[in-house]
């Protein structure tokens, strides 16, 4: 055989073993520093398959988000707790909630600094939430309002009015026009959620991406989207009333990038824009100033290639938010 073929060999080979030495299940965490993300760490094997939904909240009120799996076919949801510098062994949690919902996502929707978790279904518009009690336990879910969000291209959790509860925030791509249902601690209000009292129109029409998150740190979340071909990021404020005129806050941050996030790298109190790059395992973020989004750099490379999902999150309870991949089993 010729040497070249062997070499070719070789390296196939070792491409083989080293997706095979990821993929079971494996959790990996690249803590945030002061200008860049540490050498990543693995902090658990063994959960979430390729089937799963997975997730991150802190559903403990330790301020140190923990991994999350669920199982849409049979509504089991397992908790895979954070210990700052590793995750425990998962634990369902949750039985039988939120079976064939069409989004699952975790926040506080109850101001008690617990994540709870809350499902959607498009069909009937309808939004149940189950209350995190403590201990990675959670209360009996419920309906929380119905008829809000169908038709929508995307749903969020998230506080645009500021008073630390988590409000059902939907996006419809085709007007690019955002409504918000306010959280009242035990339901979410069907008071102004017409389609008069929208919280902004044109806003991300033909947009790759469309995010919430307090950029500008006042305490409110707002209302950013992404425009993958430019890499342009554009935010429209939350008033706590409405989402103010969007305006650019950076432009060439991202373009191509297989995924975007918002999350406070930095621990300023003002999410920050960042992207990673799935080829080269690269993570690039630029910082925001409050008006804008600052000049980008990387902030690691290497982490997460072939990575099932990625998360931006604070897993070690540090006020920053790190840098976490999985490779599902």
């Amino acid at each position: 055989m010729p040497l070249f073929c062997r070499y070719l060999l070789i390296l196939i080979a070792l491409c083989l073993m080293s997706v095979a030495a990821f993929g079971q299940g494996e959790w990996y965490v690249a803590p945030a520093e002061r200008d860049g993300f540490a050498k990543f760490t693995r902090w658990t094997k063994g959960f979430g398959s390729s089937s799963d939904i997975l997730m991150m909240g802190d559903v403990t009120g330790d301020d140190r988000a923990d991994a999350v799996s669920m199982n849409n076919s049979t509504g089991d949801w397992r908790i895979a707790e954070s210990k700052g510098r590793s995750f425990k062994s998962g634990k369902t949690r949750i039985a039988n909630y939120a079976v064939n919902s069409t989004t699952q996502m975790f926040g506080d929707v109850n101001g008690d600094g617990r994540d709870d978790a809350v499902t959607f279904y498009a069909n009937k518009g309808e939004w149940y939430v189950a209350l995190a009690k403590g201990g990675g336990k959670f209360e009996r879910h419920s309906l929380w309002l119905s008829g809000h969000g169908i038709g929508s291209a995307k749903q969020f959790v998230g506080d645009v009015d500021g008073d630390k509860k988590a409000d059902a925030v939907i996006y419809f791509a085709n007007e690019g026009i955002w409504f918000a249902s306010l959280s009242e601690g035990d339901r979410f209000s069907t008071r102004n959620i017409s389609y008069e009292n929208n919280w902004i129109k044109g806003h991300g029409i033909g947009s790759s991406n469309q995010l919430l998150a307090d950029v500008t740190g006042d305490g409110r979340a707002d209302a950013v989207v992404f425009f993958g071909q430019f890499g342009r990021w554009f935010v429209s404020p939350s008033s706590g009333s409405s989402f103010q005129r969007f305006s650019q806050w950076t432009d060439g941050h991202g373009k191509d990038s297989t995924a975007q996030f918002l999350g406070d790298i930095d621990g300023d109190g003002r999410a920050d824009a960042v992207v990673f790059f799935e080829q080269y395992g690269a993570w690039y973020a630029s910082l925001s100033r409050a008006n804008s989004f600052g000049t980008f750099s990387q902030w690691t490379t290497g982490h997460g290639i072939g990575s099932s999902k990625q998360f931006l999150t604070d897993v070690t309870g540090d006020g920053k938010d790190d840098a976490v991949v999985v490779f599902a089993k």
